[in-house]
């Protein structure tokens, strides 16, 4: 009674329910027997080096080629599965296992391109900018990289920015070692348009579910041209994510917006090896 109890509160964590009754129909005993299996996975990722970056390549419209990659962290486990973020990310930020995972992730991606001539971007998370492993490592390796420009620091919104200051000082710390810095996801909600103007970001992401609707809805459409409008005026580069197909793509190259990502370019693989 107690251990079904004690998955009943795990369910309730975070939630504004005050009831939740057990039954034997409901999935949350294999709910929980999968979150362990995912521990498991994390836990050996982590023991045997086995977070793996994927790299989704982001065309530059105005040299018609592939100039960048987004970085993109995967696991695999022992059997050699791949999983996505989706996946195993709530369970690494719940049990603790984020700032390794984290770390691994972009300690190797900056050793994959510290010779390389194409751009990179990675995902920076506000944990990452509240901690002072990561900040150290990403300093030191720019302030020694052949090329500091071609690595691209994504900010994303997984987590409320509450302290300004320090991501102002983690951004600066970053352009002033050579490095760029982009806003992710741009659109998906009301506080990343205050990023605008209290973060200092050379590249605005347009966020995917805009831009993939584009060709059906008149209101994303012209939402994009104001952020692309508002883009060039500013001096900021625009990347469209989710460009899936040819129709997208000329209404985003009409635009004047310099980026595009998506499967018509390019699918997430793992390469660079």
């Amino acid at each position: 009674m107690l251990e079904k109890a004690e998955m009943m509160l795990e369910k309730m964590a975070g939630s504004h329910e005050c009831i939740q009754i057990y039954s034997k129909n409901s999935s949350i005993e294999s709910e929980r027997a999968e979150k362990i299996r995912m521990i498991n996975i994390l836990n050996d990722a982590i023991l045997n080096d086995r977070v793996v970056p994927y790299f989704q390549g982001i065309h530059d419209n105005s040299l018609d080629r592939i100039t960048t990659y987004e970085a993109l962290m995967r696991i695999e486990d022992e059997d050699g599965r791949v999983y996505s973020p989706y996946v195993f990310m709530p369970v690494a930020k719940e049990y603790g296992f984020y700032n390794e995972i984290s770390c691994m992730m972009i300690e190797k991606v900056m050793k994959i391109f510290r010779n390389r001539n194409e751009r990179v971007t990675i995902n920076i998370d506000v944990n990452d900018i509240y901690n002072y492993n990561i900040i150290h490592l990403i300093l030191n390796f720019l302030e020694t990289a052949p090329h500091p420009e071609n690595f691209i620091f994504e900010i994303t919104e997984s987590e409320e920015i509450k302290d300004y200051q320090i991501i102002d000082a983690f951004t600066n710390a970053v352009i002033n070692a050579g490095g760029k810095i982009a806003i992710d996801d741009f659109g998906n909600g009301f506080s990343n348009l205050v990023y605008l103007f209290r973060i200092n970001a050379q590249y605005i992401k347009i966020d995917g579910e805009i831009v993939k609707n584009i060709c059906k809805d008149e209101c994303a459409r012209e939402l994009m041209e104001i952020i692309a409008s508002w883009a060039e005026r500013h001096d900021r580069f625009v990347i469209a994510e989710f460009v899936e197909n040819a129709e997208i793509q000329k209404l985003v190259s009409d635009c004047g917006i310099r980026y595009s990502q998506g499967y018509h370019y390019s699918m997430p693989e793992k390469r660079f090896e």
